[in-house]
């Protein structure tokens, strides 16, 4: 595999990782209490980014796991998903926890 083959998957998984993310924030915005744009930003930046990186990882593991390519995104999608509202409520308990 060349080095275009290598970054062409890797954006498609990024790319999943970022509609899986918006999917996220549509879904879990009527249940966020958002007061300024500060908290808009953060909220978004969090859904994203940690949809993208789940995504990432799920497709790392199932891909280690010897599947085929494609079946590996759908699951590493799917698995960011179900789990980006448990990953980001970590995340913010502990952002909470650090500022104070």
């Amino acid at each position: 595999m060349n080095w275009f083959d290598y970054i062409k998957e890797h954006l498609f998984i990024l790319i999943v990782g970022f509609i899986i993310g918006i999917m996220f924030l549509l879904k879990g915005y009527e249940k966020t209490e958002i007061n300024n744009k500060k908290q808009l930003v953060r909220y978004v930046i969090h859904g994203v980014l940690i949809s993208m990186f789940i995504t990432w990882l799920g497709f790392e593991i199932f891909h280690y796991l010897g599947l085929p390519y494609k079946l590996c995104v759908a699951l590493g999608g799917g698995c960011a998903y179900l789990g980006t509202d448990y990953f980001t409520t970590i995340l913010e308990k502990f952002i909470q926890k650090k500022i104070g």
